[in-house]
Formats: C-alpha cells, sequence, structure tokens
C-alpha cells in the first residue's frame, strides 16, 4: 500500500471517527445529530434560492451539520437580516470553501483557523478549529501552525488563540469519547 493510499484511508478512518464524534457533541449541546439533507427554517421570511440551498448543503458536507438554525433570521430580526446572512453564506460556501483546484478542503480549513487566529477573532475561530477537525487535519498541525504564527503574528495572539484551541481539543476528545461510547 502507498503512503498516500494509507493516508486516505487513515483521513477516512478520522472522519468517521469525527463523524460520530461530532453526533455525540451536538447530543451534548443538546441539538440534533448531523443529517444528510439540509433542514431549511427560515421561518417564513422568504424562499430560499437555488444558491443558499447549495450553500447550505455544500456548508453542511464542510461541517457535518446543518448550518441552517444558526445562519436562518429569527422572527424578532428585522427583514434584510436574511439578506445578510444569504450573502454571507452564499460567499463563504458557495464562492471559497468549494475551490478545491488548488487547495484542498483541508489545506483551506488549516488556513482559515490561522487568518482567524491571526485576527484575534476568537468565536469564529472556534468554528474554523471544528471545520479543520472535521475535514482532517490534525491536532499536531493545528499546533504547528500557531508556532508559525507567533512569529509572524504575535506570541500574545498565538496564546490567545491557542487557549480556543485547547478548549475546542478538549470538547473533540470527550465527542470522541462518547462517539465511541455511543458504539459499545
Amino acid at each position: 500500500m502507498s503512503d498516500r493510499t494509507a493516508d486516505q484511508g487513515r483521513a477516512s478512518r478520522d472522519r468517521q471517527d469525527f463523524d460520530r464524534a461530532t453526533a455525540g457533541w451536538l447530543r451534548f449541546r443538546g441539538c440534533d445529530a448531523p443529517s444528510n439533507a439540509v433542514r431549511v427554517q427560515n421561518h417564513g421570511m422568504t424562499e430560499h434560492s437555488p444558491d443558499y440551498i447549495r450553500s447550505l448543503n455544500n456548508a453542511e458536507r464542510i461541517l457535518g451539520f446543518s448550518l441552517a438554525p444558526f445562519v436562518d433570521p429569527r422572527p424578532s430580526e428585522p427583514a434584510n437580516a436574511y439578506d445578510f446572512t444569504r450573502i454571507a453564506t452564499e460567499h463563504a460556501f458557495n464562492d471559497a470553501w468549494p475551490r478545491t483546484d488548488h487547495l484542498d478542503l483541508r489545506t483551506r480549513a488549516l488556513v482559515s483557523v490561522t487568518i482567524t487566529a491571526s485576527l484575534g477573532i476568537l468565536e469564529p475561530l472556534r468554528g474554523q478549529l471544528r471545520i479543520a477537525l472535521y475535514n482532517g487535519v490534525t491536532k499536531e498541525e493545528i499546533v504547528e501552525a500557531f508556532i508559525q504564527m507567533a512569529v509572524y503574528a504575535g506570541v500574545a495572539r498565538a496564546f490567545d488563540s491557542y487557549s480556543v484551541a485547547r478548549e475546542v481539543f478538549a470538547e473533540y476528545d470527550e465527542a470522541r469519547g462518547a462517539a465511541a461510547t455511543d458504539d459499545d
């Protein structure tokens, strides 16, 4: 077996393990487990366009769970909130993430971790770390990105960001443990 085939097999097993872990993590957080289809909940605001539905489907493949409950406006929000979330979601998940001709999804996820960490936007970093782990980036690779980031974006920023990574690593391990328990 070639090294590349072994790596692909390991990545596939890691992805399956993380799928189970994500389901456990979502149950732990009181959410539904990931589905294979987008559950659209737009609160009667407007019909979803095909592009928006495609972006939600792409997001679900990348995240492992439906993004719709998190981006669809609530009844208390103004009518143009739907425009904001639709535009942002389509831009990210139709225009950027699917571009795999030159950067694969795994690499794109690690780049996104580094960007959000360098900018110091810690809550989005939490989501990018989850995406990276879900798409086969290892914890060790993430640590290496923080080492590199410390040189160019500053040690203080890297430490702040790494504190978020520690929390995500712990919840990842906890969810993997819950998924392993579910399999028994």
